[in-house]
């Protein structure tokens, strides 16, 4: 360009000392032509600069807004003591979240004294003119000094979700690609522009991975990929044993994911006939996978079950079986997830406010050792079985959630 100009004063100059009687019509369309083509260059130099320039913007703001949006993301993750390995099973079994229509769940954290797991998901409201997906939060909001709002850790029904960065890339990735061995992808396909891989065997490791992109208004579609693996520091200060074995609650039944041992003991109860009456007697069954046939325990001591494969589930079952007490029999099992006759409680769930019937022992009573400021305190393995015997009617005064009380265990095998 630089010589293309040169030549143009050449001429200029060549124009210059020629006659002074004028120059030819030829001679002024040379020129003129030249002057065009001269500033068409130019013209096409600045427009190559400004896209430069703006293609260099859009990279900073790419850059930017996904490292922010890393760096929350990764401090809340150290704050936590479990990363889910299902998230999509986390939202339905451990939130009162309801996900909007076509949003998908990536993370799931266990974070101490937060009473529901905090989620990310991915979603791109039908109002948004964005081609690109939107990276949302749901969890309690923090104050000026960075820390949860203890008001907001209690109380999931303040919870709303958040926007972190609309630069999500919208292109769907069909198969997620994790490390080999005991990792799981989340979502396992057609994730959008985010997903994340966890460690499923200490489920305290998990590598988070993001396509940004955007578009500028003179330049095409600049996409971006970042990926960083973050570590739940938490479970070492809460001093979680590592490689407690993986399980999950689906409804209100316990699944194994990996090999493992679980141990069950009843930590007491109370029901009787009636207000002063006998003490009703309770059985507690338990059953692995479909088999109907439950497993012998003596209920007055603790039963461990021993090297349980992957794949095993646990039904437990409480049996109020009266004969004296106009026939009474209620039978309530962990296989029917939507009975309110059982609740589970996992670590920093609310203790059941019930007042118990006719002045019997409270949850609290039977919990005492498992609660800590009016939240149940439990370690990653445990899980606490609430059990409802003498009525089916959750209205009545006999309603109190604590017939019988057991508390399950699970450990490397």
């Amino acid at each position: 360009m630089l010589k293309t100009m040169k030549n143009f004063e050449q001429i200029l100059k060549t124009f210059s000392r020629s006659s002074n009687k004028g120059h030819s019509l030829v001679d002024l369309l040379a020129a003129g032509t030249l002057t065009t083509l001269i500033m068409g260059v130019a013209g096409f130099g600045l427009q190559m600069s400004l896209q430069n320039n703006q293609k260099a913007q859009a990279d900073s703001t790419v850059f930017s807004h996904v490292t922010k949006s890393l760096v929350f993301i990764s401090d809340e993750i150290r704050s936590a003591i479990r990363i889910e390995s299902d998230a999509a099973n986390a939202v339905t079994n451990d939130t009162s979240l309801s996900l909007p229509s076509g949003a998908i769940p990536i993370l799931a954290l266990q974070v101490p004294g937060v009473t529901e797991r905090v989620v990310y998901y991915v979603h791109k409201p039908n109002e948004s003119e964005k081609a690109s997906e939107i990276l949302y939060r749901w969890g309690p909001s923090h104050d000026a000094n960075g820390n949860y709002k203890t008001n907001e850790m209690e109380d999931s029904n303040s919870w709303t979700s958040a926007a972190l960065t609309d630069l999500v890339s919208s292109d769907i990735i069909a198969n997620p690609q994790c490390e080999s061995g005991d990792w799981q992808a989340n979502p396992p396909a057609n994730a959008k522009g985010f997903y994340t891989c966890v460690n499923t065997k200490t489920q305290r490791l998990v590598e988070l991975n993001i396509t940004s992109s955007i578009e500028p208004n003179i330049s095409k579609e600049i996409s971006k990929s970042y990926s960083t693996k973050v570590f739940a520091m938490a479970a070492l200060k809460e001093g979680i044993p590592p490689n407690t074995p993986n399980y999950q609650i689906v409804g209100k039944t316990l699944t194994l994911n990996e090999p493992a041992k679980i141990t069950f003991k009843v930590l007491g109860g109370a029901i009787t006939c009636g207000p002063g009456g006998s003490t009703i007697p309770v059985t507690t069954n338990l059953y692995l996978d479909n088999n109907s046939t439950p497993e012998s325990w003596d209920n007055s001591q603790s039963l461990t079950m021993n090297s349980l494969p992957s794949g095993t589930t646990v039904t437990i079952e409480s049996i109020a079986d009266a004969p004296f007490c106009s026939n009474h029999l209620q039978t309530v099992s962990s296989n029917d997830s939507s009975s309110p006759l059982l609740s589970v409680l996992r670590d920093g769930d609310p203790v059941p406010d019930i007042d118990p019937f006719d002045n019997q022992s409270t949850i609290d009573q039977f919990l005492q050792s498992y609660i800590e400021n009016d939240k149940i305190k439990l370690k990653p393995n445990e899980v606490i079985y609430l059990y409802e015997l003498g009525t089916t009617n959750t209205s009545s005064p006999a309603f109190d959630l604590q017939d019988n009380v057991v508390l399950a265990t699970v450990d490397n095998p």
